[in-house]
């Protein structure tokens, strides 16, 4: 019913309320779940990262009902989401199910490709944090 739909700014639990009633009524509609985490991606995403946990819920429903096409989107959705919460390991997960419907997918493939280098960035800013004795030490069993 349009007249109850939230008018806008500072009602962002009541469109969350809603997209969760309109789960009760379609639990099994992977389109349904799927256009949710379309909306709400952007709120967590840029002011309530604590949504990304619901996010990933509601994709894995995608997921599991979904035609190939959903499942893939989901699947990104997934590896998003925990790439945003900084759970670099579950991100490459999910970014390596995607290529398991579409061996090419260049969104994915991207992705693990910035994971990858993300990781080598992570380990050498670790070393770096240590000091420069551990630096040394890790450039000695480098080489």
């Amino acid at each position: 019913n349009p007249e109850q739909m939230p008018d806008g700014e500072g009602k962002d639990q009541e469109a969350i309320d809603l997209l969760v009633k309109g789960g009760q009524y379609y639990p099994d509609s992977a389109t349904y779940w799927a256009s949710a985490v379309s909306v709400l991606f952007p709120l967590a995403k840029s002011y309530q990262p604590t949504l990304f946990p619901m996010l990933i819920d509601w994709s894995i429903r995608v997921d599991q009902l979904g035609d190939a096409t959903q499942k893939i989107r989901a699947r990104l959705d997934i590896g998003f989401a925990y790439r945003n919460l900084k759970d670099f390991e579950n991100a490459k997960v999910w970014f390596r199910k995607v290529l398991e419907l579409d061996a090419q997918n260049p969104v994915a493939l991207r992705e693990l490709q910035k994971l990858r280098f993300l990781s080598c960035f992570d380990v050498l800013e670790l070393l770096f944090l240590r000091g420069p004795d551990v630096v040394l030490l890790a450039l000695l069993l480098l080489f």
